[in-house]
């Protein structure tokens, strides 16, 4: 009898191992290229392919990795397929995962990483979007039934029929989740991202990107229990117009935020993100709409002020600047004042502009300092002219019309406001500015009154001015003659 002992500790030990071994079999047999492959074809609108995969359950944590995925059109006939135009490249990705932690109704993701991802998109003339397209529902049609071109952006494929009023889309909602989640850390390094706009005829290229989210988790049963995950984003943003062959924007960006992937208090999907984005030093703005409408404006003000005022178009930032904003329903509007210390020119904007990332309507206020030696050669300017009106009150008028425009610092100050689509925005000088150069001959005039009341001899110089030009203009009659 004593001799069976032994056999039941030994199958103890054996049940559980084979349980796990046939776990590890049964993984391993699923999570195959072929059949990811297989898997993903069926539920989106694309072609895959897998160089390996491979799972490792016995390990803490166990671990999930994929190398080489492709992600290309599914029809080669039909868009998204124009060759080269859309494609999702992955060199390794990696989910390293607590399987302990499922006895306790609880997802604990250790680290989520993609690294080495290369994608190419396109946004179509006549609407639709290369992206949602590729990754919708096997099916879908190429573009919306009616291609909305009143908005710039406007061209999403429509939302599959839901359970929600009109047959929207329910919004997604935590308590859909079958357990509790934590992911400590998700990493996405060595990214790249071009997205051709046709309508607009512009490519955006994401560069040298590197994205981190931390501390996230998601509890069906409370939704504030997710508190405020930290993201961060290094990346080079580049705007390019091909057909003009200028590039229009090369910011180097940092940001860092908190992210609120869901409503703490309804539980319903948020995308709610508080950051600061820092613009480093060196990053480029040429030719941007706002600056080009605000010369065109300048150029105006040349024949009734002698303002003769043209910024350069293109700038670099002399210092790293850091913009405080908050993005929600699409929208990002700025909590803090900012200022940018380009090389050519300032830009100051005021904590109430806001954008738009669904349509790209913006209100920007704020307002621009000309450099110093722009200030000094369109101050020169204004005297002339006014030295062409009349000698006499040059000195009078100068100083009146360039305390308007000029600060203590000796730099012109135009205060704005940009309106309307980004792409072709509508810039005015404020209002307020503009009443003030109106203004401005009521107090020169009030000036050379108080002058003459009290002896001065101001009155006697614009006397003398206009002699001076009457008798110019009879000198020259008679040359004419």
């Amino acid at each position: 009898m004593k001799r069976r002992h032994w056999k039941i500790p030994v199958l103890l030990l054996a049940v559980p191992v084979l349980l796990l071994a046939g776990l590890q079999w049964w993984v391993a047999s699923r999570f195959t290229p072929g059949e990811i492959v297989r898997r993903i074809e069926e539920s989106r609108n694309c072609r895959v392919s897998v160089g390996s995969a491979s799972a490792r359950l016995f390990g803490f944590p166990a671990r999930l990795e994929v190398q080489d995925l492709k992600i290309t059109p599914r029809d080669p006939s039909l868009k998204p397929a124009t060759p080269g135009e859309t494609f999702i490249y992955v060199d390794h990705l990696r989910l390293e995962v607590n399987l302990l932690s499922l006895i306790f109704n609880e997802l604990d993701v250790r680290r989520a990483l993609v690294s080495g991802v290369n994608m190419q998109t396109v946004k179509w003339a006549e609407g639709g979007n290369s992206l949602k397209l590729l990754l919708a529902k096997p099916g879908t049609l190429a573009l919306p039934p009616v291609a909305p071109l009143t908005l710039e952006d406007e061209d999403e494929i429509p939302a599959p029929a839901g359970e929600g009023p009109d047959g929207a889309e329910l919004p997604f909602h935590i308590s859909e989740l079958p357990v509790s989640s934590t992911l400590h850390e998700a990493r996405i390094s060595n990214a790249a991202w071009s997205i051709r706009n046709d309508r607009k005829h512009t490519a955006m290229h994401f560069k040298d990107t590197t994205a981190v989210l931390t501390g996230m988790t998601l509890d069906p049963e409370n939704p504030a229990a997710a508190g405020t995950p930290e993201v961060s984003v290094t990346t080079r943003l580049v705007l390019d117009s091909p057909q003009a062959d200028i590039r229009t924007l090369d910011f180097l960006m940092n940001l860092n935020g908190k992210y609120l992937l869901v409503d703490p208090v309804t539980g319903y999907l948020n995308n709610n993100l508080e950051f600061q984005l820092a613009l480093l030093k060196g990053s480029l703005v040429n030719r941007i709409p706002t600056l080009i409408k605000l010369n065109e404006n300048l150029g105006k003000l040349k024949s009734s002020t002698g303002l003769d005022l043209e910024l350069p178009p293109q700038a670099t930032l002399l210092s790293d600047t850091t913009l405080k904003a908050h993005l929600k329903n699409g929208a990002i509007r700025f909590t803090d004042d900012v200022f940018f210390p380009f090389d050519t020119y300032q830009l100051g904007l005021d904590k109430e502009s806001w954008l738009s990332l669904r349509d790209e309507q913006h209100v920007f206020t704020g307002r621009l300092l000309a450099g110093g030696d722009v200030s000094k050669k369109a101050v020169t300017g204004i005297r002339s002219f006014l030295e062409k009106q009349s000698a006499g009150l040059a000195d009078l008028l100068g100083k009146t019309v360039i305390d308007k425009i000029v600060n203590p610092a000796g730099n012109i100050e135009l205060p704005f406001k940009s309106t309307g689509q980004i792409g072709r925005p509508e810039v005015k000088l404020s209002e307020a500015f503009m009443n003030s150069l109106k203004r401005s001959g009521t107090e020169a005039g009030k000036d050379l009154l108080k002058d003459a009341l009290e002896g001065g001899n101001k009155i006697e110089s614009l006397i003398d001015s206009l002699k001076d030009g009457v008798k110019r203009e009879k000198k020259s009659e008679k040359e004419t003659k």
